[in-house]
C-alpha cells in the first residue's frame, strides 16, 4: 500500500501537510532594558524537551495587497530562523479571544554574525553583552558537544528553499507543482460554551515546489559563501546513508501553474497575532487535520492542487493576513558592535 502511495506522489502533484513543533521561541538572556537575545538554536540532547520552535519575526519584504498589487514594507510573520535574533517583549496585548496562549509574547529581529568563536569584547555596552553571551554559548557547545540547528524551510532572499533527506513517508518523492504546507497543530476552544479543545492546523509557510535538485557536491559548492549555506546546507551530513534533495520554491515571476510560495503575514503594526488557523469545515480544507510530527497528503492532481492553492490564497485575505512572497535576507555583521549599532537604529 505504501509503495503505491509513493508511486502516486511521483506521477502527480499534491498538497502535502508537513507538521512540525510550532510553539514560540523565547529569548535566552536579557541584554538591556527590553533588549534580549535568542542565540543560535541548538539540537536537543537525548531526553531533552524539543527545542525546535517558531519565531514571531519582524522583517522587510514584498507582499500582495487585497487588490493584487505588489507592495513593499515591514512585515510580521511566523517562521523559522535558527541563527541568532535580537528579541523584544511585545508591550501591546493581542486581541482577546478564546485562545490567548496562541498569541506571541516576543518579536524577533533576525541577524547573522559572520565571525568565528570566540568573540572579541566590544566597545559599546550592548556589544559587550552580546559578545559575553556568544562566548557563553560557545562554551556550552564545547562542553556538551551540542550542535547548531539548521533553518528549513528558508524563506529569505530570492526564493524559498527547503533541503531534506530521503526517508520513507516524507517529502522526497514529491514532484514539481506540489505544495508543502508547513505548520503545526494546537488545541483550540471552539466557543465559550464548549470546554473541550480540538486540534487545528496552523499554517506558517505555503511552499510551492518549482524545482527539485539532488544535493550533489557540485550543487552544495554553488551555494557556498551564502547565508543559506551557512544557516542550512552546511549541516547536512553526506555520510548518513540517505540521499538528499533541494526544493526550490516558485515565485510570482517564476510561478508554476500560476502558483507561487507565500507566507501568511501581517503588515507590521505592533499588534501580535497567532499563526493562521485552517478552518477544515470548509470542503476544500477538509483533509487538513491533526498529525503529530508526520506528513500527510491532503489533495491530489493538478486541478485539485490549484483549487486548494487559490482557496488558501483567498482564505489568507479573509483571515486578515497578506501573502508575503519575498522576505529580505537578515543582515550580516562581523562584530558585536555592528549588531549593537543596528539595534540602536531600529
Amino acid at each position: 500500500m505504501e509503495k503505491n502511495k509513493i508511486t502516486i506522489r511521483s506521477i502527480q502533484p499534491l498538497v502535502y501537510e508537513f507538521t512540525h513543533p510550532g510553539d514560540e521561541h523565547i529569548p535566552d538572556k536579557k541584554l538591556l532594558s527590553n533588549i534580549y537575545i535568542k542565540g543560535w538554536n541548538l539540537v536537543e540532547k537525548p531526553g531533552e524537551k524539543v527545542t525546535h520552535r517558531r519565531k514571531f519575526i519582524r522583517s522587510n519584504g514584498k507582499y500582495f495587497n487585497i487588490n493584487g498589487e505588489e507592495k513593499y514594507g515591514k512585515l510580521d510573520f511566523w517562521g523559522e530562523w535558527e541563527p541568532d535574533s535580537i528579541v523584544k517583549r511585545i508591550a501591546i496585548k493581542g486581541k482577546r479571544d478564546l485562545n490567548p496562549q496562541a498569541l506571541p509574547k516576543w518579536v524577533h529581529y533576525p541577524f547573522f554574525l559572520n565571525a568565528d568563536y570566540t568573540y572579541n569584547v566590544a566597545s559599546s555596552e550592548l556589544g559587550r553583552k552580546i559578545s559575553e553571551f556568544k562566548n557563553e554559548q560557545y562554551e556550552l557547545i564545547k562542553r556538551d558537544k551540542r550542535y547548531l540547528q539548521n533553518t528549513d524551510p528558508f524563506v529569505y532572499g530570492k526564493t524559498f528553499m527547503y533541503s531534506t533527506i530521503c526517508k520513507p513517508k516524507q517529502t522526497l518523492d514529491l514532484k514539481s507543482g506540489s505544495i508543502i504546507l508547513f505548520g503545526s497543530c494546537k488545541k483550540y476552544k471552539e466557543s465559550h460554551d464548549i470546554e473541550e479543545k480540538t486540534y487545528k492546523f496552523r499554517v506558517d509557510t505555503v511552499f510551492v515546489i518549482k524545482e527539485i535538485m539532488d544535493l550533489s557536491d557540485e550543487v552544495l559548492d554553488s551555494y557556498k559563501n551564502t547565508i543559506y549555506y551557512e544557516a542550512a546546507l552546511k549541516f547536512i551530513d553526506a555520510t548518513d546513508g540517505f540521499s538528499h534533495k533541494l526544493f526550490i520554491g516558485a515565485t510570482p515571476k517564476d510561478s508554476i501553474n500560476g502558483m507561487y510560495s507565500f507566507i501568511p503575514a501581517h503588515i507590521s503594526n505592533d499588534t501580535p497575532y497567532g499563526q493562521m488557523v485552517i478552518d477544515n469545515t470548509k470542503d476544500v480544507f477538509k483533509e487538513v487535520r491533526y498529525t503529530q510530527s508526520v506528513g500527510r497528503e491532503v489533495a491530489h492532481g493538478e486541478r485539485s492542487v490549484k483549487m486548494f492553492w487559490e482557496s488558501l490564497l483567498n482564505y489568507t485575505y479573509d483571515c486578515g493576513y497578506v501573502p508575503a512572497t519575498h522576505i529580505e535576507l537578515p543582515p550580516t555583521f562581523n562584530t558585536p558592535d555592528e549588531i549593537a549599532y543596528w539595534v540602536n537604529n531600529q
